[in-house]
C-alpha cells in the first residue's frame, strides 16, 4: 500500500543541500538554475515569461494554483522547466478559469515540487545567489542527481535568446511619437525603425516642497527614487531585490522597517 504522508520527490541543490518533498504536474526529473518569484498573483504569466526559460521557478507566495488557468494570461509559448511551491491547490476557483492548474502543468511537461520550505530555500538563494539543482519525482539518489549538476552548464554564458526571441519579424509602419518615453534607431538602409520604450517620471511633474529626488538612473539620468516630505513614503524604480548583488539595496529595507518600528 502507498503511503499517501511519504514524500516521494526531492529537490538537491548544487551545493549538496537536499528539500525532501511531494510532486504534482510532470513527473521525471528536471535540470535548471533556481531563482524565485515574489509575486502574489500571476502565476501563469510569471511560469510562461520567456526571462525564466528553462530555470526551476520557486514562488515565495504559499499556495499556487487555486484560480486555475485560463487562455487569455499565458506571456508565451515558452516556460520554466519546474516550479516549487510551499502548497498548491488541486481546487480551481476562478470565474476566467478554463483548466486545472495541474492538469495545464502535465501538458507542458512541467515539473513541480510542493511541501518544503519555501522561506529556507530563498534564503539559501539570497546569500548564495542562484544556483543549479534539480528536480526529481524519479528513484535517484542524492548522489546521482548531484553528478547530473556537474554535468550541466551553468546559465552564465548560455544563448538563450536564440531560443525565446521571436522568428518573425516586425515592422513599425507609423513614425508617430508615443506618449511615453521613446528612443527610436532609425535604419537608413532598410527603412526599419527600431523601437526601445521605457517609462519614467518626469522630474519637472514634481513640487520641490512635497517631493525629494534620491535617486537617478545613471544611464540616461531619468528619475530612479523619491520620497514624499514629512510622510512614510518612498521608492525606487528599479527592483531592489535583484542584481548585480542580493545585498546592494538591503538599506531600502532597512529603511522601510524603521519606518514601520516607528509606528508600532
Amino acid at each position: 500500500m502507498i503511503n499517501p504522508y511519504k514524500k516521494n520527490a526531492k529537490l538537491v541543490l548544487s551545493n549538496g543541500i537536499v528539500f525532501p518533498g511531494f510532486f504534482f504536474g510532470a513527473s521525471g526529473t528536471a535540470i535548471g538554475e533556481i531563482v524565485f518569484n515574489t509575486g502574489m498573483t500571476g502565476y501563469q504569466e510569471v511560469i510562461t515569461d520567456p526571462s525564466y526559460y528553462g530555470q526551476l521557478l520557486t514562488f515565495t507566495y504559499p499556495e499556487i494554483g487555486n484560480t486555475g488557468i485560463n487562455f487569455e494570461d499565458s506571456e508565451s509559448n515558452i516556460n520554466v522547466k519546474g516550479i516549487i511551491v510551499r502548497n498548491f491547490s488541486s481546487n480551481s476557483s476562478n470565474w476566467r478559469s478554463k483548466k486545472n492548474f495541474n492538469q495545464w502543468l502535465v501538458e507542458k511537461n512541467i515539473i513541480g515540487l510542493y511541501g518544503i520550505d519555501t522561506r529556507a530555500l530563498v534564503k539559501i538563494l539570497r546569500s548564495s545567489g542562484a544556483m543549479n539543482g534539480v528536480i526529481t519525482s524519479l528513484d535517484k539518489t542524492d548522489e546521482s542527481c548531484l553528478e547530473i549538476i556537474c554535468a550541466t552548464p551553468k546559465m552564465e554564458g548560455l544563448n538563450l535568446s536564440k531560443v525565446v526571441s521571436t522568428k518573425k519579424q516586425y515592422l513599425w509602419k507609423s513614425h508617430t511619437q508615443t506618449i511615453f518615453d521613446l528612443r527610436k534607431k532609425y535604419d537608413e538602409s532598410c527603412k526599419k525603425l527600431k523601437i526601445v520604450a521605457g517609462f519614467a517620471i518626469d522630474p519637472n511633474s514634481l513640487s520641490k516642497d512635497i517631493v525629494r529626488i534620491t535617486h537617478y538612473n545613471l544611464n540616461d539620468n531619468t528619475v530612479a527614487g523619491l520620497e514624499v516630505y514629512n510622510k512614510p513614503i518612498f521608492s525606487v524604480q528599479y527592483h531592489p531585490e535583484a542584481g548585480p548583488g542580493p545585498h546592494d539595496s538591503d538599506y531600502l529595507f532597512k529603511k522601510f522597517v524603521s519606518l514601520m518600528l516607528e509606528r508600532c
